[in-house]
């Protein structure tokens, strides 16, 4: 399964080698908490958005992998 989200920045915490952290979707503003086992992405916390790619089970998305989106480096600043 494929969720997508915006990052919830004060959510994120490393523990015992497992990064959590909660995922908002952005038109209803529901929340998901995600655990991923794996090393943390590279710009994790300049994330715009999150897709994670696992399952579902007893009510946190276990995620065996990460697709990052951070804001582009080529995007103008709006005046």
């Amino acid at each position: 399964v494929q969720v997508m989200g915006g990052l919830d920045k004060s959510s994120v915490s490393m523990r015992d080698g497992v990064l959590s952290f909660t995922l908002i979707e952005k038109a209803t503003g529901d929340r998901l908490p995600v655990a991923f086992g794996h090393t943390r992405p590279a710009n994790f916390e300049m994330a715009v958005e999150i897709t994670a790619i696992g399952r579902y089970e007893s009510g946190t998305f276990r995620a065996d992998k990460l697709l990052v989106k951070c804001p582009s480096k080529y995007q103008g600043e709006e005046t």
